[in-house]
C-alpha cells in the first residue's frame, strides 16, 4: 500500500476491493461455523473444564456465537468497503490527482 500513497483514489480503489474480498471469506467461514466441530474451536479449548456445556447444547452454542462474530464482522467491514468506494469515486467525479 505504500508504493501506492502517490494516488489516493488508487489506495481507496484498492482498499475496497480487499475489505470486499474480506467480506467474502468471513461470509464463507460464517457458513462453515455451523457445521465446524466445536472441539476445535479456540473458544472450546480456552474454557475451563468445570464451565463446559453439555456437549449436545455445545455445538449449537459455538455454531451459534462463532456464526453471529463472523456475520457482525463481515457487516462492519463491508461498510468500510463501501466508505472507500464512495471517497475513490468522489476522488475520481472531483478530479483530485496527486502533485
Amino acid at each position: 500500500m505504500m508504493g501506492l500513497v502517490s494516488d489516493p483514489k488508487l489506495v481507496f480503489q484498492a482498499g475496497g476491493i480487499l475489505t470486499l474480498l474480506m467480506v467474502f471469506i468471513l461470509m464463507l467461514k460464517a457458513r462453515r461455523a455451523l457445521t465446524h466441530d466445536y472441539k476445535r474451536t479456540e473458544m472450546w479449548l480456552l474454557l475451563p473444564k468445570d464451565f463446559r456445556p453439555p456437549e449436545r447444547y455445545a455445538q449449537w452454542a459455538a455454531a451459534t456465537v462463532l456464526r453471529d462474530a463472523y456475520l457482525t464482522f463481515a457487516q462492519y467491514t463491508a461498510l468500510v468497503s463501501i466508505v472507500m468506494w464512495i471517497l475513490a469515486l468522489f476522488m475520481r467525479l472531483t478530479g483530485t490527482v496527486a502533485k
